[in-house]
C-alpha cells in the first residue's frame, strides 16, 4: 500500500472503477437538468409567441445555464472517455496523438 494515496496496487481497478461511476452520476444529472431546461424553455417559447418580450432576459438567462450545462455533461464525458477508459477500447489508452 502507497502510504502517499492509501491505494492497494491490486485496487487501483476498483478505485478508479469508483470515480467513473462518480463521475458518471455527474455527467447524468447534468444532462437531466438541461433536459428539463430546454423543455421549459422551448415550452415557454411556444406558448409567448413569436417571442416572449416580458422575459426576454430571464429566457437569456435560462439559455445561458443551458449552454453551461451542456458544457459541463460534455467536459465530464470526455474526462470519462479519455481518462478512465469509459467506453471500454473504444480508444486507446494511452492516445497516440502523433498519427
Amino acid at each position: 500500500m502507497s502510504v502517499a494515496t492509501g491505494i492497494h496496487a491490486d485496487s487501483g481497478v476498483m478505485i478508479a472503477e469508483s470515480v467513473r461511476h462518480h463521475l458518471l452520476d455527474h455527467h447524468k444529472t447534468s444532462d437531466d437538468r438541461g433536459s428539463i431546461l430546454t423543455g421549459a424553455l422551448t415550452t415557454w417559447a411556444l406558448i409567448a409567441r413569436p417571442m416572449p418580450s416580458r422575459g426576454a432576459l430571464f429566457i437569456l438567462a435560462g439559455l445561458l445555464a443551458l449552454l453551461l450545462l451542456i458544457a459541463t455533461g460534455a467536459d465530464i464525458g470526455g474526462q470519462m472517455v479519455y481518462g478512465y477508459n469509459a467506453g471500454g477500447n473504444a480508444c486507446p489508452q494511452p492516445i497516440d496523438w502523433r498519427k
